[in-house]
């Protein structure tokens, strides 16, 4: 029976308590997404095979990149021009200011925490590959605009590094040096508890980064954030290249149990040593089996020590009758967890290591099935439909970010893989209005019969204008309930709240002439919000009728207050790839509006389209992530009063 070691499973660092209260937020989280019956390809997003470069720099090798994911119908916000990407320029050197060619450079997305939530849930991250040329140059063209991107570079024969974290811009921008350093050594001896050397295995990976990705073996090996290595005969070892920051190390040998050192802190002395001595190891083995008392293959099984400290966490998968064996177990008090696609989660509790014939039973998810089709009957061939589940005592829909896309000649789906519940499920489609289906329970059989009727909704049409009356090209025309409300667009870590009336969101943008045209907009009441983002929103309710058309003339926009900036370090410099928070003052003391901007790479920030009031704006170093960590002082800070056409600057220094 085969069985595999152990591994570190490391916690989440950042802000665990926050997190907990997002999860609350969610309410809940969706199972994993199914790949649709006949999925439509995307087309690549990232670079072109040849960007144009600036005069000095030459042609950068490309490497593929990843798709950008669908994160649950989440925009980017609308640049104030039509230009919809931007260009990054960056060089990789050494210390003695020689260029390194060949360098991997990773540009990752940083998301807000609201949206991090769906990325996951997606099982992908927005990212982008490049390699330096001969001089050391790379760069990075048509990336989306506003987005915020962590920057890894790594090589063979250096320690890898961060860069300066960068936001796209419409401008061109040439973000300073990354410096590649031959980084630190670490060291050491392994041992068995009596003293004989062994010629364990090695394995080191870097925890943190602003980017939270799953982990991939290959990948981090291949952007040297994994390293892997073997004691020689005699027990000693030696890494190299390692990165300034916190590593986890884990030492493993056949028959003994895994030594792991969760936080190995590489900083200060160039060389590291450990003396390493492995216990003996022990095991938990047992069964995965269905409700019927089936075996269920493939199966992952997940082991997580709750006493003694430090934590420990290993993981197996099960064979094709079901039995599973996790070794390199050092002793203690363990929690067994199982699951597999198609079945809920199941866990045994207070199991003790070195425990036999254990069984796990998986219970089989439920699924939902029937026809898309349109007014008439006939079958919609192409569609995606979204679940949502409607919690007990309260009218909102709760999105689980679990969409997924349909080719159907026939109009039919399954949608399968959803735990007990009650739900809802969005259709969308081209040329028709999104659809909610009727409400429909699960259990653990499939639910037959949910079928959903399009139609093609209404049209809004209108034309939006700055204070002067002139076309605003770039406002944008969003679908909201009608109980909808400023403080809705709010929500926790900078997400929206869910509608109150569970419309979906639906967008359109002005042309060069003012002018909007939303078509297949969801029936019924309705609010729509007209924005852009340097003037200030207006709503407007309507009644959106089958087939109607909505003219609601021309909207004219009030020109919003706007703060600009510049973020430096202490010696003066600016502070590039920081981050700029802004919050809105209230009576309590509390802000409820709140943004935050990356700093460009000559600290430059900008906050427009904002409304009266009172505002605190706060500068940080790139260090503090996507929240505000570091103190508040004089110079890092300030309390200002900003009126709607306004313009105000200012001027901070980061301790």
């Amino acid at each position: 029976m085969p069985g595999q070691r152990g591994s570190l499973r490391l916690p989440l660092l950042l802000l665990g308590v926050l997190l907990v209260a997002a999860v609350i937020y969610l309410l809940a989280s969706g199972p994993a997404p199914e790949p649709a019956p006949t999925p439509e390809p995307e087309p690549a997003a990232g670079a072109a095979e040849e960007p144009p470069a600036p005069a000095e720099a030459s042609p950068a090798e490309a490497v593929p990149v990843a798709r950008e994911p669908d994160l649950g119908g989440r925009r980017t916000e609308l640049a104030p021009s039509e230009k919809t990407s931007g260009t990054i320029f960056g060089l990789v050197m050494t210390e003695g200011n020689a260029p390194v060619a060949g360098a991997k450079v990773v540009f990752r997305r940083i998301l807000p925490p609201s949206e991090a939530f769906f990325a996951a849930a997606q099982g992908e991250m927005e990212t982008f590959t490049r390699t330096t040329n001969r001089d050391g140059r790379y760069w990075f063209e048509n990336l989306p605009l506003h987005h915020d991107y962590e920057v890894w570079v790594s090589h063979p024969d250096y320690a890898g590094a961060y860069g300066q974290p960068v936001t796209v811009l419409e401008e061109d921008q040439t973000i300073q040096p990354v410096i590649l350093k031959p980084g630190y050594i670490l060291s050491g001896r392994v041992t068995d508890t009596g003293g004989n050397p062994l010629a364990a295995e090695i394995i080191l990976r870097q925890r943190g980064g602003r980017a939270e990705v799953r982990e991939d073996r290959e990948q981090e090996l291949a952007e040297g954030r994994r390293i892997e290595a073997r004691a020689a005969q005699d027990g000693a070892f030696e890494v190299h290249h390692l990165a300034t920051g916190i590593w986890s190390l884990t030492v493993r040998h056949e028959g003994y149990a895994d030594h792991v050192e969760p936080s190995l802190v590489v900083q200060g002395e160039e060389r590291i040593w450990r003396e390493i001595q492995l216990d003996s190891e022990h095991t938990i083995s047992g069964r995965v089996v269905n409700d019927r008392l089936e075996p269920v293959a493939g199966a992952t099984v997940y082991v997580s020590r709750s006493r003694p400290r430090p934590l420990f966490s290993a993981q197996a998968e099960s064979s094709e009758d079901g039995s599973f064996l996790l070794r390199g177990l050092p002793e203690g008090i363990y929690t067994v967890t199982a699951e597999a696609p198609g079945y809920s989660r199941a866990s045994l509790a207070r199991i003790e290591a070195d425990s036999e014939g254990l069984e796990v039973v998986l219970h089989v998810r439920g699924s939902v099935s029937g026809r898309v089709t349109d007014a008439a009957g006939a079958p919609v061939g192409r569609f995606a439909l979204e679940l949502f589940l409607v919690n007990r005592g309260t009218a909102a829909f709760n999105k689980l970010g679990n969409r997924r896309e349909y080719r159907s000649p026939d109009g039919s789906y399954r949608f399968a893989d959803i735990e007990p519940g009650t739900y809802r499920l969005l259709a969308t489609a081209p040329g028709f209005a999104p659809t909610y289906s009727p409400g429909f329970t699960v259990e653990r059989e499939e639910v037959q019969g949910v079928d959903i009727q399009l139609g093609r909704g209404g049209r809004v049409i209108g034309r939006i204008t700055d204070p002067a009356g002139e076309p605003l090209a770039g406002a944008f025309v969003r679908v909201h309930g009608r109980d909808w409300s400023e403080q809705n667009q709010y929500g926790l870590f900078g997400g929206k709240a869910p509608d109150p009336n569970n419309v979906p969101e639906q967008v359109a943008e002005t042309g060069a002439d003012g002018r909007f045209s939303l078509d297949n907009a969801f029936p019924g009441t309705i609010r729509l919000e007209f924005g852009h983002p340097a003037f200030l929103s207006q709503t407007q309710v309507v009644e959106i009728v089958e087939g109607g058309v909505e003219d609601v003339g021309t909207i004219g926009l009030r020109r919003g207050g706007t703060i600009t900036g510049v973020g430096l370090k202490p010696d003066g410099s600016p502070l590039a790839g920081g981050n700029a928070f802004l919050t809105r003052q209230e009576q309590s003391g509390f802000g409820w509006f709140s943004r935050n901007a990356r700093l460009d790479s000559q600290g430059r920030f900008r906050f427009a389209g904002l409304p009266a009031g009172t505002y605190r704006v706060v500068v940080t170093p790139a260090e503090g992530g996507g929240f505000s960590l570091f103190p508040e002082t004089e110079s890092n800070s300030r309390t200002l009063f900003v009126a709607e056409g306004q313009e105000v600057e200012l001027r901070l220094t980061a301790q």
